[in-house]
């Protein structure tokens, strides 16, 4: 079967066009994002002398906690006693002390920017002094506003 010059040149650029198509990589499987820290808090920067048992409200004023540019309260203190250790992400030194002898201790950190995230997750470390307290009175409460 003999084509014309037209028909030859159509001919030949759709091969051309299928062999493009065919040499083409294949999609890229969708990633899975790694997972990233929104926010992480060791509870101490490394500077200033804070010592012995210190309000949470002085750590605050002295900007001693590792991120300034939240608000950090509460009503427990800060102490080196005890401190962090066994798990990843442990940072070793001040820890957040809310004693089971005083109802209503509680430590809060405000203003953590999590938009555009989802699927959050959140861990911390808990030490539990003794075995009376079995953790049915710690609450952990997350908040939108």
């Amino acid at each position: 079967m003999k084509h014309s010059a037209r028909q030859r040149t159509l001919l030949t650029l759709t091969l051309l066009i299928l062999m493009l198509v065919s040499i083409a990589p294949a999609a890229a499987a969708p990633t899975v994002p790694l997972a990233t820290t929104v926010f992480s808090e060791s509870m101490y920067d490394g500077t200033g002398s804070p010592s012995g048992t210190t309000p949470i409200a002085t750590f605050e004023s002295n900007n001693y906690f590792q991120n300034d540019a939240l608000t950090m309260s509460g009503t427990g203190d800060m102490r080196t006693t005890t401190p962090s250790s066994g798990y990843t992400s442990a940072s070793g030194t001040w820890n957040v002390f809310l004693t089971n002898t005083t109802a209503g201790r509680y430590f809060q950190i405000a203003d953590i920017n999590t938009t555009g995230y989802t699927n959050l997750t959140l861990s911390f470390g808990v030490y539990k002094s003794t075995t009376v307290e079995n953790g049915s009175t710690f609450d952990v409460a997350v908040s939108s506003n």
